[in-house]
Parts: C-alpha cells; sequence; structure tokens
C-alpha cells in the first residue's frame, strides 16, 4: 500500500472518501472492493507520528484466492 499526501493536480475523483474525526482518507475502488472494514491506528516511533491502516479482507467469488 502506498500514501501520498500531496493531492495537487491529482484526479481524486474514482477514489472512494472515508471521514473519521478530522481525518479524511482517499481509497483505491479495488481496495475498497476486497477490505471488509479498516481500522485506524496512530502510533508514535522516537519522534515520528504514524497512521496505520489495518484491513479486514472478506472473502468473496471476485478475490480468486
Amino acid at each position: 500500500m502506498s500514501v501520498d499526501t500531496h493531492l495537487k493536480g491529482k484526479n481524486i475523483a474514482p477514489y472512494r472518501r472515508v471521514r473519521k474525526d478530522d481525518v479524511t482518507l482517499f481509497l483505491h475502488p479495488e481496495l475498497v472492493r476486497f477490505a471488509g472494514a479498516a481500522n485506524l491506528y496512530v502510533g508514535r516511533k522516537f519522534v515520528r507520528t504514524r497512521l496505520m491502516v489495518e484491513l479486514e479482507h472478506q472473502h468473496t467469488p471476485s478475490c480468486r484466492h
């Protein structure tokens, strides 16, 4: 998974917006299709603060595994 915090000039129309408190996430349609739920965590490691996302996968015929 990749994270991009710079949205200027990017086409975000196909992405699904998910808002949690004061954070807005833009999720790719393929990711939304295979995830049943997404859990957000904020963690600290030394001086940095990290946003972690844990996805719960739901098996469907389209996931092919």
